[in-house]
């Protein structure tokens, strides 16, 4: 994953919600999985183990932030359990195997909690963040895209 990337998403995450930071998850992983499939299919099999060590750290994350009272976190945490064994079996083996069980199971979860963090209401988790505002400017011949951040962290914030 590139700087530009994770620039993204954390700007993406500072702004969201619980739900949205959820699903936020799940699409770096994705990003992961997809960066570690392509060094296997490229024979460049340290970056593969790299990528898969971070997308089962994002799993991790994944399964530390159930509630472990709910009846759905139960039935969660060892499909996400699975899919964490399912990469590093691609790891040890050097094959594609593991990460096409993990991208079987997390899709549809995936899909799922986009559908939920559509319908969150809730605020953003995090306060005194930069607020985000972009937008287009656009001149002769040219189109830019500018992004203003208002610094309104700090003691008096």
């Amino acid at each position: 994953m590139n700087n530009e990337l994770k620039m993204s998403y954390t700007r993406r995450i500072t702004q969201s919600n619980p739900s949205e930071i959820i699903a936020i998850l799940y699409e770096i992983f994705f990003t992961y999985l997809q960066d570690g499939e392509e060094a296997m299919k490229c024979r460049n099999l340290e970056q593969a183990r790299e990528e898969l060590r971070h997308a089962s750290q994002v799993i991790q994350h994944l399964k530390d932030a159930l509630d472990r009272r709910q009846e759905l976190s139960k039935q969660l945490y060892p499909l996400y359990d699975f899919c964490q064994r399912a990469l590093e079996k691609s790891n040890y083996r050097g094959d594609l195997s593991g990460i096409e069980e993990a991208r079987r199971i997390m899709g549809p979860l995936q899909e799922a909690f986009q559908q939920i963090a559509k319908q969150d209401q809730s605020g953003s988790v995090m306060k005194h963040t930069q607020t985000v505002l972009a937008g287009m400017t656009y001149g002769r011949g040219t189109l830019n895209e500018t992004t203003i951040y208002e610094n309104n962290r700090g003691f008096l914030a």
